[in-house]
Order: structure tokens, then sequence, then C-alpha cells
């Protein structure tokens, strides 16, 4: 029978090799570290709340597409997540589909966002941008609304309309 492998335990606090993801008691060993580090469990609860609220998910995705990070970007997104124009155009549908889409467009040196007004209510967010990016005719700006759906942590469907 062969030997079973060992692998590094998870709870970033220790050394030690175990056969899953933590040492024996280590998760518990995590759980307090990370419990007395945010302050409490319920600082704790609430941190990973703000984490998932529909507007620092918008903002994460907006900080990794001005940084042009498709792999930040698209972990912002559901994986069965769908973008579309106004008029209902489905510009974009699924991980594969939006890294497709968006790939060009990061390697664009000139490309940023600058977000001019946020709204949130509930689950949407309704962002309102300036858009620079190159395009046939050198730099562009173009003003444009972003309307998202945030469910669980992952935005579920971005809606566009840009200026003519």
């Amino acid at each position: 029978m062969p030997a079973k492998r060992l692998k590094p335990c998870q709870c970033g606090l220790c050394t030690e090799s175990t056969q899953g993801d933590f040492a024996p008691g280590h998760d518990q060993k995590l759980r307090i570290h990370l419990e007395k580090a945010a302050g409490g469990l319920l600082q704790l609860k609430n941190l990973l709340a703000s984490v998932q609220a529909p507007e620092h998910v918008i903002n994460r995705q907006l900080v990794a597409y001005n940084a042009r990070d498709l792999v930040a970007w698209i972990g912002t997104y559901a994986s069965d997540a769908i973008q579309k124009t106004l008029s209902g155009e489905v510009l974009a549908k699924g991980h594969a589909a939006l890294r497709a889409r968006m790939k060009a467009r990061m390697a664009d040196p000139a490309l940023h966002a600058k977000l001019l007004k946020r709204s949130v209510m509930g689950q949407v967010v309704v962002d309102h941008e300036v858009v620079t990016e190159t395009g046939p005719n050198g730099i562009e700006h173009m003003e444009m609304v972003c309307v998202y759906l945030v469910e669980d942590g992952v935005i579920r469907s971005a809606t566009f309309h840009r200026s003519v």
C-alpha cells in the first residue's frame, strides 16, 4: 500500500504536515486566531459581511479593472454572470466569455474608469463613470452608466449604457 502524501497544514500558523487541510486541532487554532485579530467573533462576522456587501464587491471590481488585473476582475463575477447593454444585447455570459471579451481591453495601457457617482439600493449598485481607452482615433473618453446586481458576494449581472 503506497504511503499517503502529506501536505502543509493550511492554518498558516505552523509548519506541520498533514493528510487533510489542517493538522489535528489547527482548524480551531486558526478560527481563534482570526477571531482575535478581528477583535471578536461579532466583528469577524461583520467584517465578512462587509467584504460581500454589494458596494464593496463593485469597488473590488473597479480596482481590478483599473489595475487591468483580469484574474481579480473575473473573480468578482459569478461563474454564470451576464453582461449586456441597456437594450438587452448580451455582451458576454460566463467566465470564459467575460475573459475573452476583456482580454484585449485590459491590454490597453490607457484603460481607466473614473467613478463620478455611485448609488446603492440593496443588491443593486449603479455607477456613473467616465471610461478612458485607446480607440481608432487615439485616446477616447466615454461616459457610462453601469448597473450591477450583486448576490452572494459576486456580480450576477452587469448592464451598461454608454454615451454616443
